[in-house]
């Protein structure tokens, strides 16, 4: 719902473009940071990477141990660059 929100907001003709853009901007980031501050804060409430039950990790050989890459978390630290440089790039 909030992707169709974003959408309608960018496509849709009205006044306030701009205006309009960095909204959606916004709505597209917040999960993404959402999911840092969980990351981040995940060892107060006990939270993991892994779902066990989700996506496998992908492993990582990394100096002769195998480190686990949670793929959520590689596509908001891939995304979340993405959209600041999409909002660079109108803004210039």
């Amino acid at each position: 719902m909030l992707s169709l929100l974003e959408v309608a907001l960018i496509l849709r003709p009205g006044p306030l473009p701009n205006q309009r853009f960095y909204l959606a901007a916004i709505l597209a980031g917040i999960p993404m940071i959402g999911c840092m501050v969980a990351y981040l804060f995940r060892k107060i409430y006990g939270g993991t990477l892994i779902n066990p039950n989700g996506i496998p990790p992908m492993e990582i050989a990394w100096f002769g141990s195998d480190i686990p890459i949670d793929l959520n978390l590689a596509t908001e630290v891939t995304a979340l660059p993405m959209l600041m440089g999409t909002v660079a790039l109108y803004s210039y």
